[in-house]
């Protein structure tokens, strides 16, 4: 069994890791969104699956996160559950995103 201090301390330090890539994310996610996606439909096709993939594993980052504050019996701070929620929101639009790139490439948009 893993001392809980230094199981924590590995956390924290998953968590600092992963708020830059959600700020990446978010970004990379924003610039798709606002200038790719009203122009070119098939490049949104090529670029989303990828940003879902990395919201994919910034997701199990976070599940991971939040089960070891919980099996510590800890309350997660409010930084981590912003991140977690922030990522949560962009994987969802990320979605969305190629959910209309597809329909606009079958043309039935």
């Amino acid at each position: 069994m893993t001392d809980p201090s230094v199981l924590l301390r590995q956390t924290y330090l998953l968590a600092a890791f992963s708020v830059p890539v959600v700020v990446l994310y978010a970004v990379a996610q924003t610039c798709i969104a606002v200038f790719v996606a009203p122009a070119n439909a098939a490049l949104r096709l090529v670029l989303e699956p990828y940003l879902l993939m990395l919201g994919l594993i910034l997701h199990v980052q976070w599940r991971r996160v939040g089960g070891v504050f919980q099996s510590l019996g800890m309350n997660r701070p409010l930084w981590i559950v912003a991140a977690d929620a922030t990522s949560f929101v962009v994987t969802f639009w990320a979605v969305s995103v190629l959910v209309l790139a597809f329909l606009h490439e079958a043309r039935l948009l």
